[in-house]
């Protein structure tokens, strides 16, 4: 059954860089952060390769292990709102209101290899026209590192002495529940806040050498002694793993158990995103949020469309 919080919502900050970001939610119950999980995987919208038509190959790559490569290179999504699913569009095949035609036209030069890379993709223009502020912002996108600095181009193949490679794709909208091309995430990770009770009267009865030992038994580091008033002190709770060893250390002890109770808390969570490339971290979890609510809104519709079912007793 679905329980309500008693704790007021609220979201911090704990890290945040251009492919990732970490945050803090309290005042929601596990359902409800377990589905904002999944929607970040498979129901936010991004723009990847859905068709190629190659025209010359004579790279060492086959054409089927090229297009798989290109499938799968992020696509720059902020604007993907502006475009409308292939299936829902009028069009026959695609059109400038539901994808964005990208060509890659490369020739080896002589005496050396070449590179193919994403900037070697580029946006053309079709019969219909394309929105400018659109198209040329539907390109691949640019990745970081750690720092900031950004990522050089995907290679997608090398081409040697008088190798070509000429070919055109389409790029279209679609979710990561249709094709992991879509997915805007390459990892969400959800953990729920630990919690851990220490009785501090039966800690006492313990031995400086014993609570040292309890120290040493967290791989995580949670735990710090004293030695000035040889207490035990949580140190940094939410690296917390649960993986009992404190409690296994305790109970090799034989003072009693209950001495150190781990547990977690069912309303507090910790997020963790990984983006693609194809989004912003900050802006897959505001997009999840909306996608999230409309559900929930066309569940509510759904529901109350529904006549009243009479029930026999």
């Amino acid at each position: 059954m679905f329980a309500m919080s008693e704790s007021p919502l609220s979201i911090k900050v704990l890290e945040h860089t251009l492919t990732n970001i970490k945050f803090e939610i309290v005042g929601i119950d596990l359902s409800i952060a377990n589905a904002l999980r999944r929607v970040m995987i498979s129901e936010v919208p991004t723009m990847a390769i859905d068709l190629v038509t190659i025209n010359a190959n004579t790279s060492v790559l086959h054409d089927e292990y090229l297009v798989h490569r290109l499938g799968l290179i992020p696509i720059s999504s902020m604007h993907s709102d502006s475009f409308v699913y292939s299936r829902d569009c009028l069009c026959e095949g695609f059109c400038d209101k539901c994808s964005v035609k990208l060509v890659l036209q490369v020739r080896g030069d002589r005496g050396r290899s070449t590179d193919v890379t994403t900037r070697d993709l580029r946006v053309i223009e079709s019969a219909q026209g394309y929105e400018e502020s659109k198209s040329e912002a539907v390109i691949p996108a640019t990745l970081y590192d750690n720092y900031g600095n950004p990522e050089p181009p995907i290679i997608i193949t090398k081409l040697g002495e008088n190798q070509e490679l000429d070919l055109s794709t389409v790029v279209r909208k679609g979710i990561g529940k249709e094709h992991a091309k879509w997915n805007p995430v390459a990892t969400v990770a959800l953990k729920a806040y630990p919690r851990i009770r220490m009785n501090t009267a039966k800690m006492a009865t313990l031995a400086m050498e014993q609570k040292q030992q309890i120290v040493d038994s967290c791989p995580a580091k949670v735990y710090r002694l004293r030695p000035e008033s040889g207490q035990v002190d949580i140190e940094d709770l939410g690296a917390c793993i649960q993986c009992m060893e404190c409690v296994k250390k305790v109970n090799s002890f034989n003072k009693g158990e209950r001495m150190i109770v781990v547990g977690v808390e069912s309303d507090r969570f910790v997020f963790t995103i990984e983006s693609s490339g194809s989004l912003a971290p900050d802006e897959i979890m505001r997009r999840a949020i909306s996608e999230l609510r409309k559900k929930i809104q066309h569940l509510k519709l759904a529901v109350n469309e529904q006549e009243p079912i009479e029930i026999n007793r």
